[in-house]
């Protein structure tokens, strides 16, 4: 009787399908949440990279119609700019220098603009580590009026 169940119970197919998906379906939705993580890092990369270029240019230009014609201005404006690509920048992550003498690449006359930002992954539970870091991104601009 024994020999019969288990006769029939190796000659059954029809669970195969769905333990071959319990282990696929782990590793696959941890490369496919990693790829989404990746991107997600970065994109927050690059947005930060032009909310640095887009302050150092306004700082630069000193454009007053959008506050840039202080160092703090500059920083409130370029908070502004982060949240409009979706990233919440403290005012004390951004670092402006506008003082003469202030060099970029080894020439004098230009406003730097330093921003960090800690970027928060989704699923931190999933992917341990993958990208609770801490992004950079900097820009110089020419300091003047033109």
């Amino acid at each position: 009787m024994i020999r019969d169940v288990l006769s029939r119970f190796e000659r059954d197919k029809r669970g195969v399908a769905a333990v071959e998906f319990a282990i696929v379906i782990v590793p696959l939705l941890l490369f496919m949440f990693g790829i989404i993580e990746f991107s997600r890092a970065y994109w927050a990369k690059e947005a930060l990279q032009q909310t640095a270029v887009d302050t150092a240019r306004c700082r630069g230009l000193k454009i007053s119609a959008a506050g840039c014609t202080t160092d703090t201005g500059a920083q409130a404006y370029a908070v502004s700019v982060g949240n409009t690509w979706g990233l919440t920048i403290p005012t004390s992550n951004v670092i402006i220098t506008s003082a003469s003498g202030t060099t970029c690449g080894g020439v004098s006359g230009f406003v730097t603009v330093h921003i960090t930002y800690t970027f928060k992954t989704v699923v931190p539970d999933l992917i341990a580590g993958l990208f609770n870091d801490t992004l950079y991104a900097s820009a110089c601009f020419p300091s003047g009026n033109f």
